[in-house]
């Protein structure tokens, strides 16, 4: 299958466009219509919407329309690991992802398509993370978030160039989307974490897109209090699989977390009446050495390795492995129009 974008000087490559949906009804028509000439294949991937987001999505009648529809929301990581795979399966060379809420600009497309197809690298991504006016608009909160994601990412991965990694807007070859296993991702906001780990861990080469943030009038349906957590410890778990951190490893790390937290408590209420500053740091101590044993906990949890007592090797704990759930079975997809 020779794809369209020859024409615009992309090797011939079949390009897909993956689109994550849930609730859509008032952006997805545009995002569908935007799209340009030079895209093959369009997968919306209508994440079980109470609305009538496909109804609307098989109204633009786009001859390239594949539509998916779920019969239980999996999250928008979930949908996009269904879309690649409906994306390839229908012989797409480059898949690119793009949100149905409109946000992202397809006039920034060619400069997403290029580093990717001439071989520069295998992943390209957005960041909005270059100067104050390519993030006006974008609320403060998710500045400040971000840039602690972006941090840790940074340190975790070893791509010190990498920022913005919460961005969406995004471009990945077949041939290295075939090559990562995508049941280690998450289904939800972790995805594209998890996803520059196992890309990080292959040595895959990832570039950063300068595209200025765009907001309308759409609304996010996800609470940032609700994310924290995850986003914070990801990065951590995304670290030990990169270094190979054992079970032994987590654990004694959890107990040293444990013991110098217990210790420095213990510390701080002995001497709370004499030294009421002093005792207050200690305290304080204490409280992020316990923090960091529950981070540890979750990180465990998260690569199959739940806490065990190492200092009781005879009455380990039952290990339960993780898994991600992956994606829908037998989802319902539908083309619109011939191909």
């Amino acid at each position: 299958m020779v794809g369209r974008s020859h024409q615009y000087g992309y090797c011939c490559a079949v390009i897909a466009v993956v689109v994550p949906a849930y609730c859509e009804r008032e952006h997805i028509a545009e995002v569908i219509s935007t799209l340009p000439d030079l895209i093959d294949i369009i997968v919306v991937v209508d994440d079980a919407s109470p609305d009538d987001t496909s109804e609307v999505a098989r109204g633009t009648l786009d001859p390239r329309l594949r539509l998916v529809r779920l019969d239980t929301n999996v999250g928008a990581g979930g949908a996009v690991k269904v879309g690649h795979q409906v994306a390839l399966a229908a012989g797409a060379d480059i898949c690119v992802v793009m949100d149905g809420d409109g946000q992202m600009d397809p006039a920034y497309l060619p400069d997403l398509l290029e580093p990717v197809s001439d071989g520069r690298c295998g992943y390209a991504k957005g960041t909005r993370f270059y100067s104050r006016d390519s993030l006006r608009g974008m609320p403060p909160i998710r500045v400040v978030g971000n840039a602690v994601v972006t941090a840790l990412m940074q340190i975790a991965t070893g791509q010190w160039h990498l920022s913005d990694p919460l961005n969406g807007y995004t471009v990945i070859r077949a041939d290295v989307l075939r090559s990562i296993d995508l049941d280690r991702t998450g289904n939800g906001v972790t995805f594209l974490l998890d996803l520059l780990g196992l890309l990080a861990e292959s040595d895959v080469p990832v570039q950063d897109v300068r595209i200025p943030a765009r907001y309308g009038a759409e609304t996010s349906t996800i609470r940032l209090s609700a994310v924290a957590g995850q986003l914070l410890y990801t990065p951590l778990t995304v670290m030990a699989r990169r270094f190979d951190v054992d079970s032994r490893g987590l654990n004694v790390a959890r107990v040293a977390s444990i013991g110098v937290g217990t210790a420095l408590a213990t510390f701080g209420a002995i001497r709370l009446r004499r030294h009421r500053l002093r005792s207050l740091l200690w305290l304080s101590g204490a409280a992020a050495a316990a923090a960091t044993a529950v981070v540890l906990d979750a990180v465990g949890e998260r690569l199959g390795q739940p806490f065990e007592p190492v200092w009781l090797p005879d009455l380990q704990a039952s290990r339960l492995a993780h898994q991600v759930p992956g994606s829908v079975s037998e989802p319902t997809e539908e083309s619109v129009g011939d191909d």
